[in-house]
């Protein structure tokens, strides 16, 4: 599967979950940029922002310092998630959902464990997820 078949895939998830989301093609930074009103009913006007990379990888683990490139981009999500919600979407190969991960949950490699689930896990099929999601 193509690195965009999984920002697709993961573009799904969130609209599935009333998200109006953009998809930034060939981007270096960011794939995704979700939008969703906080509170429909009662205030339609204010909106939750959420800029996402998507990733996916071999093995049980996930590391920002696999190259340079990587290394600098999370240097780019760090500074952004300074002023906006930024997460990463890891979706370990062979795994049927993401994990939505904060930048500053990966200055150490990210170990995939099926006992253990840090972060958000979404799924296409999944109901369980956090209510801002």
């Amino acid at each position: 599967m193509s690195s965009s078949s999984y920002e697709r895939e993961f573009k799904k998830i969130l609209i599935q979950r009333g998200w109006t989301v953009f998809r930034s093609a060939g981007s270096l930074a960011i794939d995704l940029v979700a939008l969703k009103s906080a509170k429909p009913k009662t205030l339609p006007h204010l909106t939750l922002a959420m800029l996402v990379e998507v990733k996916s990888f071999k093995g049980d683990a996930f590391s920002i310092r696999k190259t340079k490139r990587m290394l600098a981009q999370w240097h780019d999500m760090m500074r952004l998630a300074k002023k906006f919600e930024v997460r990463y979407a890891l979706r370990m190969k062979g795994q049927k959902s993401f994990r939505l991960v904060e930048p500053k949950d990966l200055f150490k490699p990210y170990h995939w464990s099926k006992n253990d689930t840090p972060g958000l896990t979404l799924s296409e099929k999944s109901s369980s997820h956090h209510t801002a999601y």
